[in-house]
Parts: structure tokens; sequence; C-alpha cells
């Protein structure tokens, strides 16, 4: 997205002597998240934060036409120099670019604060908690006992809100259909294999909640 600053002290700086490296160290930056978000791979999602990327180094081979090796090596000397940070992630590496912001032009900037400030306005009138429930309301005349683990990965997933606090990942999306989605969910499950389950508050478990529900319903009945 649009543009990004270079310090003309990189004419003296070790990464510019080698035009690979250059290469190599320019595109990293623009691979770098512009907004936080999510990555998938293998079917799990990773969020990454603004400034950040997940990658292999495998696929980072392959960009810059070297060995895996050589990619590694070349992250490890960026690191030594403070210019990235590293940490292993199960089947990828997360790479954060130090000082991101310096980067970046003001009119970047500016057109975030106005995405910001229009995301704040356009913001649905009923409160995030009460859009949640419509949306676990909603998949509940779809939930299964066989599927309920595939449910409450999915649940979990597109209810999840954005940085600002103000949407919902599925709120997000141009156009959300719940049934189309589910399909798409479990086709992934089946090739990927299947999410880990959840780690989260078990009263808030969606399908111990249902179940509750129906109970007492036949209860009441």
């Amino acid at each position: 997205m649009g543009y990004i600053k270079i310090n003309r002290k990189i004419f003296d700086h070790w990464v510019f002597d080698d035009a690979w490296a250059f290469k190599a160290w320019i595109d990293l930056i623009g691979m770098a998240n512009y907004e936080p978000s999510q990555f998938l791979i293998n079917g799990r999602a990773f969020k990454v934060e603004r400034g950040e990327m997940i990658r292999s180094m495998q696929t980072l081979a392959r960009r810059w036409d070297c060995s895996a090796s050589k990619a590694t090596n070349f992250l490890k000397m960026l690191q030594d120099d403070g210019m990235v940070e590293i940490s292993s992630e199960k089947l990828a590496t997360r790479i954060k670019i130090a000082q991101y912001e310096d980067y970046q032009g003001q009119e970047q900037k500016e057109q975030e604060q106005k995405k910001s400030k229009k995301r704040a306005e356009t913001a649905p009138k009923k409160t995030l908690k009460e859009r949640k429930n419509i949306f676990k309301n909603t998949l509940v005349a779809l939930l299964t006992e066989n599927n309920k683990d595939m449910c409450q990965a999915f649940y979990e997933y597109w209810t999840e809100a954005s940085p600002d606090g103000l949407k919902m990942r599925f709120e997000m999306e141009k156009v959300f259909d719940m049934n189309r989605r589910l399909r798409t969910w479990a086709r992934n499950e089946s090739k990927f294999g299947a999410k880990p389950k959840p780690q989260g508050d078990s009263s808030n478990d969606l399908y111990a909640n249902v179940m509750k529900q129906i109970h007492d319903t036949k209860a009441g009945g």
C-alpha cells in the first residue's frame, strides 16, 4: 500500500553493498503487514500485527531465488544488526521489521487515520456483545453434536474483534453467507486436518450453552 521511505544512510550500510541482499531487504519491508490481519498456513490461522509477516524459509528462498540456508543466514544477519526480530512459529517463522514506522510515509499515516475515523463512524449501532449473540444464535440453528468442535472454532474465529474493538471479523467481509462459509470451513478441515479445539472459558463454550438451552426448553415443555 502506497510507498515506503528509505533513509540515505542505507547507502553506507552493508546491505546496500550486495544487490541480492538489498533486494531481499526491500522485499521484506514490502511484505510486512500494513494492518493487523490473519494469515493462514495449512488451515491454521496466525494473527499478524502491523510491521510483521509469517513466512517459511522455503517461501522466502523461492522469492529470493536462493537456498533456504542462505535465506536463514540473511535473516540472522539482519537480526544481529537490529533490523528485524525473528521468532519461530509452528510451520513458519515470524519476522518483525524493527522501527517499521520509520519506513512509512506521512500520506500513508494520514490515510490510516481517515480509515480509522470512517470505521468508527460506520460502526454498527448494536453493541459488540449483542451482535456476537446474534451471530451465535444464527449458528446454533446449524449446530449438531457431530460438528460441535468445528462450529466452536468457526464461531471464535469469525467473532474475533478488530484491533479497534468496533467490528467483528465477519462484519468486515463484503459478503458473508454463513452456510457457504461453514461448508468451506468443513472442506478445509477435511483437506488440512482438524483444527485444534479452541482454548477458552468453558462457561463460554458454544456447544455447552446450546445443549443447556435445549435441555431447559424440554424441561419447561
